[in-house]
């Protein structure tokens, strides 16, 4: 190697010192003193470079070392490939130079036999009879048996560092003084908790491996480290079945289900396969995300996990064997596990909505994809800058020309749509002068412009509302604005308008509030549309009340005749005391007093009529719940008895004030009641039962009416209070309806249910009024 690096550093040398004398000859001293310079650095440079190439020449007098690799397994395998270009790799960059690596494969996983293993130390022994080597790496479980066995005939003396992927691979074995190795982990219950840790509403665990012993060696172990979670999570395993079957298994798991694939060598069929073949097959259509134990399975569709790396395995076993190389005994150094890493594909945290940021610290993402604006983020910030700085000019002037014209369109447009308005628009000052008046407000008020504008705002107001005029002006000073706002103006001959006021404020160009603009819409027709519908509202619940009187008619009417015919009957006695020389006149006065009772009876069953039939203003009054309750269930008990209904009251003992219309309340509760008792007609006389109770409610009261019907049809819920709508043979169906109408006017509210034992159960609710006297 120095004849060969000689020449390549002299002849540089050479060629400068011969430029050197030529320059010499031919210039004056000063250029000497230069060229004399330029030789002594030159010099300097060809010392330091003998220095800095002696030490390599030393080395490559080094003797050379030679390492041997022998697995078990088809080297073209990941995880055999990875390890491989690991240890390569860091002996090369520790022994550049003075290495050599020699690979043999011993096949005896896929082959085991005897007479294959003789055959092989054989081959063997041939191969390196006469050749020293200085350490032996062996990859796998199955070589390093292969090897301990056959050490003595082969390489007795040669230390021996071992790669395995598990601890208990070696377990069992007499290693010997002159062997040291490391050995990787399949985390199974790591990569259950970072499972559960990332998916915590996980409902099923479904773990995978294939027919191979070496595969079902792991599903027994997997299955004996997740019986302490069984109590959290359900368990399936997948194992002893074809590649096609375990695809068609993933692509059916529920949801809340996460897959953990361990081994899948050999499926049921006896195919072979690579942990990445089986899953490429199986992953891209599972419908639950499947973690992995191995860092060959990333990339293939897995999420990722706590995986072996099988590159920092081979870097490691490569470390120790440096140091055997450097000096160090095997039986010095002890064999050591390497610890895990935590590895993610960012395609499919993607696919499966997992957040970065839920990952554990120190957790590597491959494949990350970097979209156009990342990779060439500033090129485009620049471009697009140049470009908008090119642009602006031209826009600015575009722009302010566009805004010049819209401006002028948009006077013009306001300007016509103020003049063709329905609507009165007007302007006016915060003094009130009318400043502008369009030509709705002419039509709306009779006043032209010219008659108008000037005046004072207040001209348009009723004398009742001046103080409104005046009121809203200053809202206005203050910068506030009113929507709608209801009220009433006078046209120029003195006619009442119900309008709806808009009011603005209307400022200058330094923003300064100087007047107010207003937009009146006539709702006159909409007010007397509204006044028309309360009448009728109010006839159609007079009409309602009226009818059911007529229901109660002849039960009314019996409840009558047993009063006048007791007066009857009194009288009658009364006269015959009387033909009498001497009457009784204690018992005249009893009979006079049975008289004035049962006429005080009739009369206030006939006011009760009166003030039901009486067409009157609503009123809201303080009332008591309990009182007009106990009034109504009075007016029907006679019916009630006629019918054979047994007719039960259950108030509370505690006032219930509310506020309402006791006609218009006493109309719910009798259409209620009378409703209940048609509905347990067709029931036997035992089963005829109507209950009636009050109770508190919070800040509400209840009454609440049962029957022992048959309840109402569930088909029938959705339209029980439209209008019209009945279950009756001779029903009006506005009986519900028009009790909904008054519980809404009194803030209440009114349901229907069918109850757990039968029948069918009304609710009408209040809200509490104050305590007050009570009527």
């Amino acid at each position: 190697m120095a004849s060969v690096f000689m020449p390549q550093v002299g002849g540089p040398m050479l060629v400068h010192f011969k430029s050197t004398v030529v320059l010499m000859q031919g210039r004056a001293l000063a250029e000497f003193r230069m060229a004399a310079a330029l030789g002594r650095a030159l010099l300097f440079v060809l010392l330091a470079s003998v220095a800095l190439v002696c030490p390599s020449i030393a080395s490559a007098a080094e003797p050379q070392k030679r390492v041997l690799i022998i697995s078990s397994v088809d080297p073209n395998l990941p995880a055999i490939a990875l390890m491989n270009q690991a240890i390569r790799a860091t002996l090369k960059n520790a022994l550049p130079a003075r290495v050599a690596i020699y690979n043999e494969v011993q096949d005896e996983f896929q082959i085991p036999n005897d007479k294959y293993a003789a055959e092989m130390v054989r081959l063997l022994r041939r191969k390196y009879e006469g050749e020293r080597i200085d350490v032996i790496i062996v990859l796998s479980s199955p070589a390093l048996k292969f090897l301990l066995k056959y050490k003595d005939e082969l390489f007795s003396n040669t230390p021996i560092v071992f790669l395995t992927e598990d601890q208990a691979e070696v377990g069992g074995l007499s290693l010997g003084s002159n062997v040291t190795g490391v050995w990787g982990r399949t985390a199974l219950v790591p990569n259950l908790d970072l499972m559960l840790a990332l998916h915590p509403e996980t409902e099923r665990v479904v773990v995978v491996s294939g027919s191979s012993p070496y595969d079902k060696f792991w599903m027994t172990k997997a299955q004996n480290d997740f019986r302490a979670y069984e109590s959290k999570v359900r368990f399936t395993y997948l194992t002893d079945m074809t590649i096609q079957k375990l695809r068609q298994e993933l692509a059916s798991q529920p949801k809340k289900s996460v897959v953990l694939f361990i081994s899948f060598m050999v499926d049921s069929a006896g195919n072979n396969f690579s942990l990445p073949e089986a899953l490429s097959f199986v992953a891209p259509t599972s419908s639950a995300p499947i973690y992995a134990v191995a860092e060959t399975q990333l990339g293939t569709g897995v999420v990722g996990g706590s995986v072996m790396s099988y590159g920092a395995l081979g870097t490691s076993a490569a470390e120790l064997a440096l140091r055997i190389l450097a000096g160090e005994k095997p039986q010095e150094i002890a064999p050591q596990g390497v610890p895990n890493v935590l590895m993610f594909d960012w395609r499919e945290l993607r696919r499966w909505k997992i957040d970065e940021a839920q990952l554990p610290p120190g957790s590597i993402v491959r494949y990350r994809q970097f979209t156009v604006w990342r990779l060439y983020r500033w090129r485009i910030i620049g471009a697009m800058t140049l470009i908008a700085l090119q642009a602006l000019g031209i826009i600015w002037l575009l722009f302010t020309r566009a805004k010049r014209r819209q401006a002028e369109e948009a006077k013009k447009n306001l300007a016509a749509i103020v003049e063709t308005s329905d609507d009165a628009i007007l302007s006016k000052s915060l003094e009130g002068a009318i400043t502008s008046w369009n030509a709705g407000a002419e039509k709306m008020f009779g006043y032209s412009a010219t008659e108008i504008v000037g005046q004072d705002y207040s001209i348009l107001a009723p004398h009742d509302l001046k103080g409104e005029v005046r009121e809203n002006l200053e809202r206005v000073s203050r910068g506030e604005s009113m929507d709608h706002l209801e009220t009433v103006r006078l046209s120029k001959e003195g006619v009442r308008i119900d309008v709806s006021l808009t009011i603005s404020p209307i400022k200058n160009e330094r923003g300064r509030i100087v007047g107010a603009s207003s937009i009146a819409r006539d709702i006159t027709a909409r007010k007397n549309a509204e006044v028309e519908a309360l009448r009728q509202r109010a006839e159609m619940v007079h009409l309602s009340r009226v009818t059911m009187l007529g229901e109660l008619s002849s039960s009314l009417a019996h409840e009558l005749n047993q009063p006048l015919g007791a007066i009857l009957r009194n009288t009658e006695a009364a006269e015959l005391f009387l033909q009498d020389p001497s009457p009784d006149l204690e018992e005249l006065r009893a009979i006079v007093q049975d008289i004035r009772n049962d006429d005080q009876r009739a009369g206030a069953v006939i006011d009760r009529m009166r003030s039901l039939l009486k067409r009157r203003e609503v009123e809201h009054n303080l009332l008591d719940l309990n009182v007009l309750v106990s009034e109504v269930v009075g007016l029907v008990r006679p019916d009630a008895n006629s019918r054979k209904v047994q007719l039960a009251l259950e108030a509370v003992s505690s006032i219930l004030l509310v506020r309402g219309d006791r006609v218009q309340l006493q109309q719910v509760l009798l259409n209620l009641l009378l409703n209940a008792m048609d509905a347990v007609n067709e029931r036997p006389p035992d089963l005829r039962r109507v209950t009636v109770r009050t109770q508190p409610a919070g800040t509400l009261v209840e009454v609440t009416v049962s029957d022992t019907g048959h309840g109402i049809p569930p088909d029938k819920f959705a339209r029980l209070f439209e209008p019209f709508f009945t279950t009756k043979a001779n029903g009006m169906g506005m009986g519900l309806p028009i009790s909904r109408r008054i519980m809404e006017a009194h803030f209440g509210s009114i349901r229907a249910e069918n109850g757990s034992a039968g029948g069918a159960t009304f609710h009408f609710t209040l809200p509490v009024a104050k305590e007050e006297s009570a009527s």
